[in-house]
């Protein structure tokens, strides 16, 4: 196992490069919510619709993706710490396919 797959473990979606358990309802709720997500640096800012900071930040905390070290939720956003920029980049391609719906096609993008 790579050293960026260890890092990226327990969430072995993320490590191989694929979105399958993401269909999980846990994170399925997001699909609704996220109109976009970004990335800088160690950060993730998931941008939500009106009211959705908090449902989408407790979807996140309850999936347990590994390099999220904390969330933290507004009215309309969720910003996700991470523990690198490598793992914010990941994480951020992972968010994204999972609210475009194609986690449950099995690709990450």
């Amino acid at each position: 196992m790579s050293a960026v797959a260890q890092q990226l473990w327990p969430v072995p979606e993320l490590s191989e490069g694929r979105c399958g358990a993401a269909g999980s309802p846990t994170l399925r709720v997001l699909e609704g919510l996220v109109r976009d997500v970004t990335q800088a640096e160690d950060l993730v800012l998931v941008t939500t619709v009106p009211g959705g900071g908090a449902l989408a930040a407790a979807a996140i905390d309850r999936a347990q993706i590994a390099p999220i070290v904390g969330t933290v939720a507004g009215e309309a956003a969720v910003v996700a710490r991470t523990r690198s920029p490598l793992s914010a980049q990941v994480v951020a391609r992972y968010l994204r396919s999972v609210a475009r719906g194609a986690a449950t096609e099995g690709r990450l993008g």
